[in-house]
């Protein structure tokens, strides 16, 4: 019935809104031999179709099927949770890590990968409404800020800035080096920055 189906959304919509993983859990890993002794610890992990290990967070995954029919590809969830603009406005922010590498070659050795950040702004649900996505999920100027050639990556559990309500990072290792991502949230988008760690 609506009623028990929009109880549910908003049950879902604040365990998104109040998630949080460790700052070492490790999101996502495109390096075989590390993903498949990632996989076989950790059974919540997703295997790709190209040997890499995710992430797909249990309550954006529930979330979004119950808002938006039938939901998501999986695909590695970066960062989930509440976040604040300048105006005071909550929002529910999700980052997923969307590999562009499904027209590579496989058997080539010495081929990179393209990371895309796909990001989704909604606002919260009450209990006379529905949320209330304000983003769409492929913002092309966000998408664009953080492309970068690379050929393995590590990526941890985004986290929120306990003094910034509207800043988070997110923290992973490219070929060996670290790189931190900067986010903010600017009304009903989200500014993004990579830099080195």
């Amino acid at each position: 019935p609506p009623a028990w189906r929009h109880v549910q959304i908003l049950y879902w919509q604040h365990q998104a809104m109040k998630y949080a993983a460790p700052a070492d859990r490790i999101v996502y890993d495109d390096d075989p031999t590390e993903a498949a002794r990632l996989g076989a610890a950790d059974h919540s992990l997703v295997a790709g179709g190209h040997g890499e290990v995710f992430q797909f967070v249990r309550p954006w995954e529930h979330f979004y099927q119950l808002v938006s029919p039938p939901g998501r590809t999986p695909a590695a969830t970066l960062f989930l949770h509440e976040l604040t603009n300048a105006t005071g406005e909550r929002r529910l922010v999700a980052i997923e890590l969307r590999p562009l590498n499904s027209m590579l070659d496989p058997s080539d050795a010495y081929q990179v990968f393209l990371d895309r950040f796909e990001l989704m702004i909604f606002e919260p649900g009450g209990f006379m409404r529905n949320p209330q996505q304000k983003s769409a999920p492929f913002p092309q100027t966000e998408v664009t800020a953080v492309q970068t050639w690379h050929r393995k990556t590590t990526w941890f559990a985004g986290q929120p800035d306990p003094k910034d309500p509207s800043h988070f990072t997110i923290r992973g290792v490219r070929d060996g080096v670290p790189v931190k991502v900067d986010g903010w949230l600017r009304n009903d988008w989200v500014e993004l920055e990579v830099v080195p760690n």
